[in-house]
């Protein structure tokens, strides 16, 4: 008997996560910590960009950042320009901090797709990219066939 689409893809994500989270755990690192030292490797931002980016409340972003700096992750700066505005930036140990956790999830991608061949994982990642966007309602047809 075939499995509900639903339930196929919430037990692929929780294998996942079964891989990752131990080996984040090991490195200090926990949930939601990963994408933000993603998004700062690229530039610092504000806490209220932060929560756009990860999809996530301003005040769940407010306590992972507090952990971040006692961790010694980030820093918060505030503006010269805006003294109410205050730019979070990823330290040195936050870069080595993210270089971990990239190894991390390549490794674990890396058993996720064993046997399927590079067309496939393009087609996949392709086809998790625009479900992600139906799910959202956002329509974009790049690179799609017209029906």
């Amino acid at each position: 008997m075939n499995k509900p689409f639903c339930i196929l893809f919430s037990r692929a994500y929780r294998a996942q996560t079964s891989q990752i989270r131990p080996r984040m755990a090991e490195e200090g690192i926990s949930m939601g910590q990963p994408k933000i030292l993603h998004l700062l490797t690229r530039s610092s931002r504000t806490q209220v960009e932060l929560a756009r980016a990860c999809d996530i409340e301003p005040a769940t972003v407010s306590k992972i950042l507090d952990l971040m700096e006692q961790a010694g992750m980030i820093e918060r700066i505030r503006s010269d320009k805006d003294r109410r505005s205050i730019q979070v930036q990823i330290t040195d140990f936050g870069i080595q901090q993210h270089k971990k956790m990239s190894d991390i999830h390549d490794e674990v991608e890396k058993i996720a797709l064993q046997g399927f061949t590079a067309e496939e994982k393009a087609q996949f990642i392709q086809y998790i990219q625009r479900m992600t966007e139906n799910l959202r309602g956002e329509s974009t047809s790049e690179g799609r066939e017209s029906a």
